[in-house]
């Protein structure tokens, strides 16, 4: 479950969706659930939304222009571009494709190099980097335990000592070799396997805000899912995007709220897809090191400058718990985290570390 995250100006009136481009219909519900509410149009400036279909989930753009010097055809061209760049990521990287690379990648790479797309690599690039500065607690190769997981919570029982320990035999990224000049992939162990399901739509809308910077936009705020949100300067006369989060249980209510300029926010959490077993639940966020899921933690957010960066590191707060989010936030000062513990009553307390007082 990844708990969603509004993105407003004021309260004053819903912005009212066109979809100008990729006009396949999305599910009203959805939208519902992933709506911007929007202030009053300063005089001078028109405001555009553009919504997209992929990755399993919603893409939404919604951008500011001036109208002396903007053009909402531009703006239309820009969106379609930026959409049509997050398809062919998702063409390309999708584990779920089995014509992309990194399907190729995860069926071949443990007998030969296999080659990908400068875009593709740029990806494997930046997960290994986050698998390096977390220790580990974000990795895209631990599917095998993912697997495992859902093979249990189907069959209600703990996973066997033996079970974790095949599993993360064929799990870590210190396995994977990467080879820049070559731009190639290969693997140290058969049944290593790549997933991008964390940092994907984090990359996806880095990507995507990259074509509408070249279009000369600069006032815009896109979301994959409402799970990651990234702020592209701020609306006219505001200091930055008001990005509201919702409770992990309650989603009718605001737990937090924060301003983003030329940042991103990713949310975490685990309270809703729970399993119980022997009497005890269980979440779907894993401890690569362990091979079981993470407890004691309600929800994470993460505020770095990239969408790329907050969409791994809401993931591996979770893992690294209050010491470990505290450490890497103190060395990356560009990072911020908020860490919310499980709770029994109801009411969540908000640890947030990075933020100046």
């Amino acid at each position: 479950m990844n708990p969603r995250c509004f993105y407003s100006l004021s309260a004053i009136a819903f912005l009212v969706y066109s979809l100008p481009v990729y006009s396949a219909e999305p599910d009203p519900a959805q939208l519902e659930r992933n709506h911007a509410v929007t202030d009053i149009i300063p005089e001078g400036y028109f405001q555009e939304s553009y919504v997209h279909s992929a990755m399993a989930t919603y893409f939404e753009i919604v951008v500011y222009g001036d109208r002396e010097k903007d053009s909402p055809d531009q703006f239309a061209r820009a969106a379609e571009e930026a959409f049509k760049t997050i398809d062919s990521l998702e063409a390309r990287m999708s584990s779920w494709v089995r014509s992309s690379q990194t399907s190729r990648v995860n069926r071949e790479a443990a007998e030969r190099p296999i080659r990908v797309a400068p875009d593709v690599f740029a990806m494997y690039e930046a997960s290994r980097k986050l698998y390096e500065e977390t220790n580990g607690a974000f990795d895209v190769t631990v599917g095998p335990l993912i697997d495992l997981w859902r093979t249990c919570r189907e069959e209600k029982r703990l996973p066997t000592e033996s079970e974790l320990a095949a599993a993360r035999g064929v799990t870590g990224f210190d396995k994977v070799t990467l080879d820049a000049e070559e731009r190639t992939v290969s693997f140290a162990k058969p049944g290593l396997r790549m997933n991008f399901g964390g940092i994907g739509k984090g990359f996806a809308l880095d990507r995507a805000a990259e074509v509408l910077r070249g279009y000369g936009i600069r006032m815009a705020i896109l979301h994959g899912g409402s799970s990651t949100i990234l702020a592209m300067g701020a609306p006219p006369d505001k200091p930055g995007w008001t990005v509201r989060v919702s409770h992990p249980v309650n989603e009718e209510e605001d737990i937090a709220t924060f301003t983003l300029c030329n940042e991103s926010l990713s949310t975490s959490g685990h309270l809703i897809d729970v399993v119980e077993i022997d009497g005890k639940e269980y979440g779907h966020i894993i401890n690569p090191a362990t091979g079981m899921p993470v407890q004691g933690i309600a929800m994470t957010m993460a505020i770095a400058p990239t969408g790329t960066e907050t969409d791994g590191l809401s993931t591996a707060f979770f893992v690294m718990g209050l010491e470990g989010t505290e450490r890497y936030c103190r060395d990356h000062p560009g990072v911020r985290a908020v860490l919310i513990p499980d709770s029994e009553t109801g009411k969540f307390e908000l640890i947030r570390i990075g933020f100046s007082e």
